[in-house]
């Protein structure tokens, strides 16, 4: 996995959406973005940071933050 790959543990949301359009129409990819997001918040598993465009592992965000 990316995130676990990265030394910081942090995946920039252009990334993420590059790899996306790879399969999807640009609409799509989009959707599925947002889709992703909303997962990834309810799972706990990640974080994502729109205001950094940066996914984290959960584990690695800073409390508070």
């Amino acid at each position: 996995m990316a995130l676990e790959a990265s030394p910081r543990a942090e995946v920039e949301g252009d990334t993420v959406l590059e790899r996306l359009n790879e399969q999807f129409t640009g609409q799509e990819a989009e959707a599925v973005f947002d889709t992703f997001i909303s997962w990834t918040r309810s799972c706990g598993l990640f974080r994502y940071s729109r205001e950094q465009d940066l996914f984290r592992l959960a584990a690695n965000e800073p409390q508070g933050g």
